[in-house]
């Protein structure tokens, strides 16, 4: 059981880690969040019929990353390869093969799908993703409170001109190239499924 406590203190952690990249950056990491789930779905079903307890994320409102994306994804792959070496380590001194084989996919899961969809990342221009995404986001909250001042009335033909002459094509094009980012992650995780 002891080491399905430390499995599970990992992948909160792990999990805790992916949802404050979700907070920074978007949906894009949503399938690790969830492949970390599952992994903590397998563990806390084993622990509650061995021994009914409070098994909630020690990490739920801990800040891991920073603000450098570079920064943030080099410390995410770090810390897959240091799962694949906590699995490894929990793997030699576990005796049930249910949970070893448990402990054998998690790490498999790391190195065949969390570690490639993270080097993928690599390869984008970041800041300009991040950067076109926020203008975008602002520009999509302002055409927001326009449409409803629109729909009370009360939008002015200068606010109407102001609103329509914001809209430019390198500005859509780096929300759909933040979007096709997000996708192209969620493929590959897909496809290693």
């Amino acid at each position: 059981m002891d080491n399905l406590l430390l499995a599970l203190d990992n992948e909160y952690k792990s999990i805790s880690l992916y949802q404050n990249a979700c907070t920074l950056y978007g949906a894009g990491f949503n399938p690790l969040v969830e492949l970390k789930q599952e992994h903590i779905n397998t563990l806390n079903s084993h622990l509650q019929k061995l021994n009914p307890q409070d098994t909630s994320n020690p990490y739920l409102n801990y800040t891991f990353l920073g603000e450098d994306f570079m920064q943030n994804l080099a410390f995410l792959l770090e810390h897959e390869n240091a799962n694949i070496a906590f699995y490894n380590e929990l793997i030699a001194k576990e005796n049930n093969p249910l949970y070893k084989d448990h402990f054998y996919y998690f790490q498999a899961r790391t190195y065949n799908d969390i570690i490639p969809a993270l080097q993928s990342l690599q390869n984008f221009d970041t800041k300009a993703i991040f950067s076109q995404l926020s203008k975008a986001k602002g520009f999509l909250d302002e055409a927001k409170f326009s449409l409803e001042k629109l729909q009370n009335g009360t939008l002015s033909k200068q606010e109407l001109e102001g609103l329509l002459s914001k809209i430019n094509l390198p500005l859509v094009a780096g929300a759909v190239l933040g979007v096709a980012s997000s996708f192209v992650l969620n493929e590959i995780l897909k496809s290693k499924e």
